[in-house]
């Protein structure tokens, strides 16, 4: 008789939730766009902030006393307040700034856009391989069950060998 194979395939589970959140977050090219688009970010306000005019706004508050005998009646003072408001712009309006601006968001939309396109990428890769895996197990297991049914045949040729030796 002939001794049975052993099964190499093994069981396996695949949570391909969790294989796509690791592979989505943790992928080199994922995680450079990702910085990328943080520091564009960061950019982008300092642009915004930067597109916008001045505005200061200063108070100056003094006072001044006069007079000829510094212990007697005739001093006098005067108090004075000082408003000022300065509103600086650039030549342009921030025009050009303004542009800066709008560059740097388009280019931030298309790095965003990026990041989607390479995120469905590499979950169409992922269960691509999931199938193919699946597609490969149970081809293993059909495998494994024609092996056995051949097996039986076997047996049962040698067995009916046997026999007619015996007679």
């Amino acid at each position: 008789s002939l001794d049975a194979m052993p099964n190499d395939a093994t069981n396996r589970t695949h949570d391909l939730n969790a294989d796509l959140t690791r592979v989505v977050t943790g992928h080199e090219s994922v995680l450079s766009t990702m910085l990328e688009a943080q520091f564009a970010e960061r950019e982008i306000k300092v642009e915004r902030d930067s597109a916008r005019p001045q505005i200061d706004f200063e108070v100056t508050v003094s006072e001044t006393g006069t007079g000829d005998d510094v212990f007697g009646d005739d001093v006098s003072s005067d108090s004075e307040v000082v408003f000022g408001l300065t509103y600086s712009s650039e030549m342009d309006f921030g025009r050009a700034r303004r542009a800066r601006l709008r560059q740097l968001q388009k280019t931030q939309e298309e790095r965003l856009q990026t990041l989607k396109d390479t995120e469905i990428r590499l979950a169409k890769e992922l269960r691509a391989a999931a199938r193919d895996i699946e597609r490969f197990e149970s081809q293993a297991e059909l495998d494994d069950a024609r092996l056995s049914a051949e097996r039986d045949k076997l047996e049962a040729v040698i067995g009916g060998i046997s026999f007619m030796n015996g007679l």
